[in-house]
């Protein structure tokens, strides 16, 4: 037995429901009776054949003092405790009820108010009731003494469908009513990204919801229409998000295929689709090819296909006098002496989908003299020259006869394992000097500036390069100083790599809102002047002058430092928090894009690190 409401203002009503196990036979007689004499009820009701309730109306009387009524079914073993609240004489009456806002989608409270005729006495308790079992109010409002209106709030912990309610209010012989819209929680959006990938790639996908008020958790069936994309079964939210992020898998497909991603809560659903293409051929190049003048360069390049196409080779930047069998996948080349240098041949590797792989393959060709082949960024190896201040590797070969070796001073030295880099008539910092590489500070000129660079070594003096400065050229260093990967970034005030951890190497999964410290160059002019090959100064921070954005999975992120790194030489440091939303990943891109003077956008390579799922 239920009865509402369960207090009951006096003289007042409540609405009883008797339920049965199962359907009545036949009609069924049910003897009722009440505890006290204030409060009456029918003495039976009939519960019809086939019909598992019935309903009947409990009356108060006024009593002198709150008590409490027992209405029972003694048959069937059902009872309700009613409470019986004193009654206040008053001939103030309810006028209206009135919420705001009307509509409640997916659940959370609305504010409501009920209006008097007057100032009420004081000890007047005001019953409500609501119509909808999605939404409760109080049972009874008690206004304060000369009030003349009421306020109550509705709740709801989740909206699942869409119904009307109604939110009565009764106050002796006055009633008032309003009408409450309930809006369920659904699917609104489904959004995958990207949107066409080769196939046997993750890719991430997030459902947005028409509201994210619900408290309760909202588990969603998610499905695809092809076995090549696996989701979970189920994704679930958290209290107040409005929206859920998921990942997906694939398989590898041989041709384009498009498939359709569903996500559904109760009767609504949404879609989404995904291109999949077939993964790119794998070849298999060799390493760095070292050659005299004269000599045979040979190798064999080959190529396979995880779905088992076949794959045609090709060859870019084949050099003069060289010769290629794309049926074989042989090389095979005599360099004569004026050929001396860097050399990058590109071999391209395309299956019957059309989907091709390319790898370069350096051959060196030594000379007895210095040759610069590139002036490159030194965090990204991408040709991007030079910026104030930035640390720039020039590639090439015969720049040292001896070993390798670092600076080991600061300043900075000019001249290292008997090299210099003379750039415009002026010597620069040397961090490093190799046979084929040699890490040098860029100077502080202007952006447009022209750039000449010359080697001077032990075995003699290079050819002018010619370049010119770039305002920034931002690039972020890597664990395996490829410029590609994982990231030289580190858990902020920690020594540990934001990525998973592995033997030998201290590392942390970022998490979701936690900060990062990302360690770059190029990033353009500092707010404090710093002498060449001087390091950077602790006291007062060197600040980038040009805005930066750090995007992290392709999300802004906040930033709130970015300038060089204290003690160190053309080293950057920025400091940034994982956009909240990040969904996790192994390898979640990260790079940094300075605003130009111009208006143009200067970015970065592009590298990764690992991110935590959001609450570990």
């Amino acid at each position: 037995m239920v009865c509402a409401p369960a207090i009951v203002q006096t003289p007042g009503t409540a609405n009883c429901t008797l339920s049965l196990q199962s359907p009545a036979p036949f009609n069924t007689l049910v003897l009722l009776s009440s505890s006290s004499t204030s409060l009456t009820v029918p003495p039976s009701i009939t519960i019809g054949a086939g019909l598992t309730s019935a309903t009947f109306t409990a009356t108060a009387t006024a009593v002198s003092a709150s008590t409490t009524a027992l209405v029972s079914a003694p048959s069937q073993s059902a009872s309700q405790a009613l409470t019986l609240l004193i009654a206040v004489k008053t001939d103030v009456t309810v006028t209206s009820v009135s919420c705001s806002p009307s509509t409640l989608t997916g659940g959370g409270a609305g504010a409501c108010q009920i209006g008097l005729s007057g100032a009420v006495p004081g000890g007047v308790s005001i019953q409500l009731s609501s119509s909808s079992t999605q939404v409760t109010v109080p049972a009874f409002v008690q206004p304060p003494a000369g009030s003349t209106s009421a306020p109550f709030i509705a709740t709801s912990s989740l909206i699942d469908h869409d119904e009307k309610a109604q939110f009565i209010a009764n106050l002796g012989s006055s009633s008032a009513q309003t009408n409450f819209s309930l809006i369920g929680v659904k699917p609104v959006g489904l959004a995958c990204a990207p949107t066409t990938l080769q196939s046997g790639s993750p890719f991430n996908c997030r459902v947005t919801l028409n509201s994210g008020q619900a408290v309760t958790p909202i588990a969603l069936a998610l499905g695809s229409s092809d076995a090549h994309v696996k989701v979970p079964a189920t994704v679930s939210s958290k209290a107040g998000q409005a929206s859920i992020g998921f990942q997906a898998s694939t398989t590898v497909v041989r041709a384009n295929q498009t498939i359709t991603l569903s996500a559904g809560f109760k009767s609504s659903a949404v879609q989404s689709t995904v291109t999949l293409t077939p993964q790119a051929p794998v070849l298999t190049v060799p390493g760095l090819q070292v050659v005299l003048p004269g000599k045979a360069v040979t190798f064999t390049v080959s190529a396979s296909d995880p779905a088992g196409l076949s794959v045609a080779l090709s060859i870019a930047g084949l050099p003069p006098n060289a010769g290629f069998n794309p049926n074989s996948g042989t090389f095979s080349w005599y360099p004569q002496a004026t050929q001396t240098g860097l050399y990058i041949v590109h071999f391209t590797g395309t299956n019957l989908a059309g989907v091709s792989t390319t790898q370069g393959v350096v051959i060196e060709v030594t000379s007895s003299t210095p040759v610069i082949s590139m002036l490159a960024n030194a965090a990204s190896f991408t040709d991007d020259g030079c910026s104030p201040g930035a640390v720039a590797t020039l590639l090439g070969t015969g720049f040292v006869k001896a070993g390798a070796k670092s600076a080991q001073t600061s300043p900075l030295p000019t001249e290292l394992n008997g090299l210099r880099v003379k750039v415009n008539d002026a010597y620069m910092p040397v961090l490093y000097a190799g046979e084929n590489a040699v890490n040098f500070q860029c100077p502080q000129l202007a952006a447009g500036s022209p750039v000449s660079l010359t080697v001077e070594s032990d075995t003699g003096t290079s050819s002018t390069f010619s370049s010119q400065m770039n305002f920034a050229a931002p690039g972020i260093f890597t664990l395996d100083g490829s410029g590609k990967g994982q990231g030289a970034i580190l858990i902020a005030n920690t020594n540990k790599l934001a990525m998973t951890p592995v033997s030998g190497i201290p590392g942390q999964l970022a998490t979701p809102g936690g900060w990062v410290s990302i360690y770059a160059t190029g990033l353009g002019p500092t707010d404090v002047k710093i002498a060449s090959g001087a390091p950077a100064p602790l006291n007062p921070l060197a600040k980038v002058t040009a805005p930066l954005d750090v995007l992290v999975d392709g999300q802004k992120a906040e930033v709130n430092f970015a300038g060089l790194a204290p003690g160190y030489n053309g080293l950057y440091v920025v400091n940034a928090q994982v956009p909240p939303s990040t969904l996790a990943g192994s390898a979640v891109p990260v790079q940094i894009a300075v605003h130009l003077p111009d208006g143009t956008v200067a970015l970065s390579n592009s590298v990764t690190i690992a991110v935590a799922p959001a609450g570990n």
